[in-house]
């Protein structure tokens, strides 16, 4: 700021230079007390942002634990899926061998009854051709005593002879 000051006796006036001395002591004041607000102000929000700053790192931290207990449980989560899958595969094998075992020896039994029904049916077949043997061998007797008149018992013995004539 550039003052000029009024000449008095043996130089410059002694009040001119006071006043603006003055002044200049007010202005400086003043602005030292503003840049000294400011300052509070700025140190007061510094303290706030290193208070947030401060709250912010924690939760970071405790983000980081969480995530950290997140991962180590999604590993073992993963690590117990892929167990139970493995064992689920394990069991769906060893069902299926056994069911295949089930599987032959019904087979086996479905063969084997088959037979038994085969042998069965050859056995009624002969008892049929026995029994219809034995009926025809009963009727060609019948048909003999009827002709001839001899009476034949079922044995096949002749019991008496009769004449027909």
């Amino acid at each position: 700021m550039k003052k000029l000051f009024k000449n008095a006796l043996f130089g410059y006036s002694k009040a001119n230079v006071d006043k603006y001395i003055q002044d200049m002591k007010e202005d400086y004041e003043g602005e030292l007390s503003k840049k000294l607000d400011r300052m509070m102000e700025l140190n007061e929000e510094n303290r706030m942002l290193k208070e947030k700053m401060d709250t912010l790192e924690e939760r970071l931290d405790e983000y980081v634990r969480q995530e950290s207990c997140i991962s180590k449980t999604m590993l073992n989560a993963e690590e117990k899926g892929r167990e139970i899958v493995m064992n689920a595969r394990k069991n769906a094998e060893e069902e299926e061998r056994k069911l295949e075992l089930e599987r032959i020896k019904w087979q086996d039994r479905y063969k084997e009854i088959r037979k038994q029904l085969l042998e069965i049916e050859q056995n009624v077949c002969i008892i049929l051709e026995n029994f219809q043997s034995e009926i025809n061998y009963i009727i060609s007797q019948e048909l003999s005593q009827t002709i001839l008149g001899e009476e034949v018992d079922v044995e096949g013995d002749i019991k008496r002879v009769k004449n027909v004539s």
